[in-house]
């Protein structure tokens, strides 16, 4: 076992560690890879830890460049979305912040569709729902500009609308904005005092549609959250952008670790807080190493029971 291990961290022998895993009577083959018993998963990553410092940290950088450079650009649909977020947050457990936003088990039974006109009223009668008519006024104005910003989800089986998001484009907004959206007029208001380079934009995450989304982690959230962070860090030309959320108090801890700062905007009466980030001065290849003692080296709290596949 203490020689297998060891090899994870060379570079030609993956395929190998990995046939060899799948052989132990101890590892399961669930739907995304290799399960390994909680109690020898964390063994053998605190021998790893012990035994070759210096060959773990170089193990934990190409994983995850592979996960947020590769897997996070390429998993679009929901479910490997899911799949992918709590890969992320097991990478960074040692935060002790993201394990507490992303779901453990479960699948988002869910299809990905795009809002069509006859979607429009179902959209605006969700939002209004979960969020009353400040809300619903938001989604109907930003249906009838950038319909295609709208990512909506379906239940798989049944077609019911679940939960929805949007992820604004803005360059520039027009003059009716501050009155139809005061909240996009005040991301504009930051947006601007930023040195913005010519032909890029700012992203919102103007809406997040989800009864279920302010209360606890979900596999719907981990979609969303997935979708967020790709445009993070794979969308081109994106200068700076921003996440409106309606419960700062339980959001803010998250948006710290992922050193978005929140905007204090005067005078405004909306019931949202808004937090933003500038990908020029403070790139995506900058910001994933600034926690990364303690993804490496922080005291861990195994959770022994929990099944990273599920």
């Amino acid at each position: 076992m203490h020689r297998r291990a060891a090899v994870i961290g060379q570079q030609n022998d993956a395929a190998e560690l990995f046939d060899w895993l799948r052989r132990q009577p101890y590892v399961e083959t669930p739907g995304h890879g290799l399960d390994i018993n909680g109690v020898l998963r964390e063994t053998l990553e605190a021998h790893l830890r012990w035994r070759d410092p210096a060959g773990y940290e170089r193990m934990h950088r190409r994983i995850r460049g592979h996960v947020m450079n590769t897997l996070l650009r390429e998993s679009t649909d929901p479910r490997t979305s899911a799949a992918v977020l709590r890969t992320i947050s097991h990478l960074r457990r040692g935060g002790g912040v993201t394990n507490r936003y992303v779901s453990a088990t479960g699948e988002p039974d869910v299809r990905p569709a795009r809002a069509t006109p006859a979607d429009h009223d179902e959209l605006v009668a969700l939002a209004r729902e979960t969020y009353g008519e400040f809300t619903a006024s938001s989604v109907r104005f930003w249906l009838s500009r950038q319909p295609s910003a709208f990512y909506v989800l379906r239940c798989a089986d049944s077609d019911r609308l679940r939960a929805f998001m949007s992820w604004l484009t803005v360059r520039e907004p027009g003059p009716e904005v501050p009155d139809t959206d005061p909240v996009i007029a005040d991301v504009w208001t930051d947006a601007a005092r930023r040195n913005l380079p010519p032909g890029a934009h700012v992203a919102v995450a103007r809406h997040l549609i989800c009864p279920a989304f302010e209360t606890k982690p979900n596999p719907i959230t981990d979609v969303f959250l997935a979708r967020m962070m790709r445009g993070w860090v794979h969308e081109p030309g994106l200068a700076v952008s921003y996440l409106v959320i309606a419960h700062r108090q339980l959001w803010a801890p998250l948006m710290d670790y992922f050193d978005h700062y929140e905007l204090h905007c005067s005078g405004s009466n909306y019931p949202y807080a808004i937090f933003g980030h500038d990908w020029v001065a403070d790139p995506p290849s900058q910001c994933q190493d600034r926690h990364l003692e303690d993804e490496l080296w922080a005291p861990r709290r195994p959770d022994l029971f929990r099944r990273e596949g599920s």
